[in-house]
């Protein structure tokens, strides 16, 4: 198990990814907070589409995979968008 808190700026994303030790059903329950919106959502989603996202939205400089990972980051994408 995975958990932790991240802070981009106004947005606060807290997450725990859970799974069997054999990788399947991975998968990560996050809630993300708009400090600005005062807007609150939870999501569970695929645990490679969530660290690929993640990936996006720390490093959204051209990262190698950018091109090829966006399409999973922007299929888990809520009410509060956290990727550019």
């Amino acid at each position: 198990m995975i958990t932790g808190t991240i802070v981009l700026e106004d947005i606060s994303i807290s997450f725990t990814a859970v799974g069997s030790a054999k990788g399947e059903n991975r998968e990560v329950l996050y809630t993300i907070s708009d400090a600005l919106s005062d807007k609150c959502e939870t999501k569970t989603v695929e645990q490679e589409k969530f660290f690929k996202t993640l990936a996006i939205a720390v490093h959204n400089d051209g990262m190698p995979d950018y091109k090829k990972d966006y399409e999973d980051a922007e299929s888990i994408q809520g009410l509060i968008r956290w990727i550019p």
